[in-house]
């Protein structure tokens, strides 16, 4: 599961056995998810003109003390 990758877009990409839309994964709308890139809360890199998130970015956002314990640092260093 850590290995899925998120996009910004309007529609899933084909091929796929998940929905990779990054705002459909947070569960708000694409202007919210574009704004936390912009504010650098999620860890994002620009591939072209495309903005990819891994499971791994999104995860340590929305938790950030499971992210911690999963990769087994403090919460202060994570």
């Amino acid at each position: 599961m850590l290995a899925r990758r998120y996009v910004l877009s309007d529609e899933p990409t084909e091929g796929l056995d998940y929905d990779d839309r990054l705002h459909e994964r947070l569960g708000c709308c694409k202007n919210t998810a574009y704004a936390l890139l912009r504010a650098n809360a999620i860890k994002h890199q620009r591939m072209g003109k495309k903005i990819v998130v891994s499971e791994s970015a999104v995860f340590r956002y929305l938790d950030p003390a499971g992210y911690a314990h999963l990769v087994g640092t403090t919460q202060e260093a994570a």
